[in-house]
């Protein structure tokens, strides 16, 4: 999720002007300043391009998404263009979800909320520069959705807090993602190395007050890994992914 003080600018501009956007439905049109993007197992195997990865990650998260029970949590991944601003409320959990690409000035970046995956491929390029990385990513993010799914307010906890609540929510969704990791290598969607990759980015991540630190979220997803989804239950504290 993306850093509180900037979601906070972005939800206290749409708490004076009103919400827009499309609600997180399939059979609706994409948010305006948006494009949908299809997932495409294909170039898992032959991606060239960060576009590539993105799609396969669309593809494998769907994937990992109906095995566990959890195809509506992600209805939609989207691309949000510069400039771009929207939102809609979540009547799942009662929330709001905001996107927003302005210039270099207000850029939220990759997030998940109301069932759909936003991204920028220019915010985001470091988070989908390898098929690993933005497999992670995507799966990490569809976390969110899960958390939705049962009530939880990962946009609102962003903003307002407790730190420590919103932590839980992220190292779950970390969780999450080694999770479905061991479950892609297990087919051979993905490989060893990718998922060896896979967790070394996770240790790289540079520490936030929001997210914790690069140790900390590796070994969650590492948590992931080994334990399963159970593990992500105890991370974050009720029972979600089982």
């Amino acid at each position: 999720m993306v850093g509180r003080k900037l979601l906070l600018v972005v939800v206290g501009a749409f708490v004076l002007t009103g919400m827009s956007g499309a609600p997180g439905v399939s059979a609706a049109p994409a948010p305006a300043g948006t494009v949908t993007i299809n997932g495409d197992r294909s170039l898992c195997r032959n991606a060239q391009l960060p576009r590539d990865n993105v799609a396969c990650a669309v593809a494998l998260t769907r994937e990992w998404l109906d095995h566990t029970g959890r195809s509506t949590a992600v209805r939609r991944t989207v691309a949000v263009s510069n400039p771009a601003l929207g939102g809609s409320w979540n009547p799942q959990n009662r929330d709001v979800c905001v996107y927003a690409e302005v210039g270099t000035v207000l850029n939220l970046g990759l997030h998940h909320c109301n069932t759909i995956t936003f991204v920028n491929w220019v915010t985001d390029a470091a988070l989908i520069r390898t098929p690993a990385r933005a497999l992670t990513t995507f799966v990490h993010e569809s976390s969110h959705g899960v958390q939705e799914a049962i009530g939880l307010k990962p946009v609102s906890v962003t903003v307002f807090g407790p730190p420590d609540a919103l932590r839980r929510l992220e190292w779950a969704s970390d969780c999450w993602s080694g999770a479905a990791w061991s479950w892609f290598v297990r087919r051979g969607e993905m490989t060893a190395a990718e998922r060896d990759e896979a967790t070394a980015f996770m240790y790289s991540l540079p520490e936030r007050t929001s997210h914790g630190s690069g140790s900390e979220r590796g070994a969650a997803f590492e948590r992931g890994i080994v334990e399963g989804v159970t593990a992500c239950d105890q991370i974050l504290g009720t029972p979600a992914y089982t």
